[in-house]
């Protein structure tokens, strides 16, 4: 949750185009302190209010991995959190069904792209699941993950 918490910090200074942000070094600090769930509730308070002042999502923004249009940033962001709920589930063993639109949107952010975040090495490869499978497996597998 801590390194949830550290994203949810950078998301402002990024959509504000703050050309400084931080090192991956204070992802090892403990942002979330004696009381976890205030504190991550307030990050991602924060967070979620620069995407909404975000007036133009096309607004060049500065990452650790070059300048993106904001949009693209917010994607990346989107992605990896969506995904991350799965990978979380699954680790605890928890029930791994993600809600079905959120599974409708990962999957119209990455189809186009998917190739691509594979190539660089964000995606292992591609599992083969059957086309008429349900479209959280067909998701999965094309992010390689084992549905």
């Amino acid at each position: 949750m801590n390194l949830y918490t550290y994203e949810d910090a950078c998301v402002p200074g990024v959509s504000n185009g703050d050309a400084k942000q931080p090192s991956n070094d204070a992802a090892r600090v403990d942002l979330l302190g004696e009381h976890p769930q205030d504190d991550y509730s307030r990050y991602s308070d924060a967070a979620d209010a620069a995407v909404r002042a975000l007036a133009d999502p096309s607004r060049i923004v500065h990452i650790s991995y070059g300048d993106f249009p904001a949009s693209d940033y917010l994607r990346d962001v989107t992605i990896q959190r969506g995904l991350s709920a799965y990978d979380t589930a699954k680790s605890i063993g928890a029930d791994t069904a993600l809600p079905a639109d959120l599974v409708q949107g990962l999957w119209s952010m990455i189809v186009p792209i998917a190739e691509q975040l594979r190539e660089f090495g964000v995606f292992g490869p591609r599992v083969e699941v059957p086309e008429d499978a349900p479209l959280q497996d067909r998701l999965l597998g094309l992010t390689g993950r084992q549905p």
